[in-house]
């Protein structure tokens, strides 16, 4: 986890602009929703994904570069990194065509999140752009003192610009669990299981539960990706490496369609 800036860095840097097992993102999808728990109020990690949707899966860098406040590579440039200040053209508008082609490649922030799942009885962990991150910090820290007591609703509804994560009050579990002994009927389709899980929660999230959950590429997997992105490699200087057991071809476990969001380019 060195690659990674996690808890409450994490939380300072979002709010700012365990164990090895190998594990994968939750599915979240748009339509998908989780009756969760939160067990703390920094319960996330921020990384950098490389990644273009359809054409190669999400990864991190092995050997991350150095990037400024701003997420800009400075130092140490990863292939991708090469690519997007290669094609970048910053005396051009963001939204021209050449810039748009640039920052496909550029490394996106984002943020895995972690939860506890009331209906399965299970630690979750979901991925996020950074400012789907900031809305759902928002709702933890307006909320913070009942933490014990509250169950939420983890939901992501929308498509590309208009994707909308949220995390809202569902029910006061205290305050259910005490109508259903009186015996009052309750107007709710909290099922008495989760009620149950929800007090059966860890007291912590399991820190070791982001473990594996982005894959790791080395330099010579993240040229190969690039040609896999039809970026012409030799334009750098580069050339696409013969490697046995060449880089997993397959999509994000993220289940976030390969970060489509339309605030992932909010620079």
């Amino acid at each position: 986890m060195s690659n990674y800036t996690k808890g409450t860095d994490a939380l300072q840097m979002l709010q700012s602009g365990g164990n090895n097992e190998s594990h994968k993102f939750s599915k979240f999808s748009s339509g998908t929703s989780y009756n969760v728990k939160v067990l703390g109020e920094a319960d996330l990690v921020q990384f950098y994904a490389y990644g273009i949707y359809k054409k190669t899966f999400s990864f991190v860098a092995k050997n991350p570069s150095t990037k400024d406040d701003y997420g800009f590579p400075i130092d140490n440039l990863t292939p991708w990194d090469k690519a997007f200040l290669h094609l970048r053209k910053p005396e051009e508008e963001y939204n021209s065509k050449a810039n748009q082609e640039a920052y496909k490649y550029r490394a996106k922030e984002r943020y895995m999140m972690g939860f506890y799942d009331v209906t399965e009885g299970e630690l979750i962990v979901v991925d996020m752009s950074k400012n789907q991150a900031r809305n759902v910090i928002s709702s933890i820290n307006s909320n913070k003192d009942k933490l014990d007591s509250v169950l939420f609703d983890l939901s992501k509804t929308g498509k590309g610009q208009d994707t909308v994560v949220s995390l809202s009050v569902k029910e006061n579990i205290d305050n259910l669990k005490k109508m259903k002994e009186a015996g009052i009927d309750a107007d709710t389709d909290v099922t008495d299981k989760e009620i149950e899980n929800f007090y059966a929660a860890p007291k912590e999230f399991d820190e070791g539960r982001f473990n594996g959950c982005i894959y790791e590429a080395d330099e010579d997997e993240m040229i190969i990706n690039l040609d896999k992105a039809d970026f012409d490699v030799t334009l750098l200087g580069l050339e696409v490496p013969e490697i046995e057991g060449e880089a997993p071809d397959k999509e994000s476990d993220s289940g976030d369609e390969e970060a489509k969001d339309g605030d992932d380019y909010d620079f």
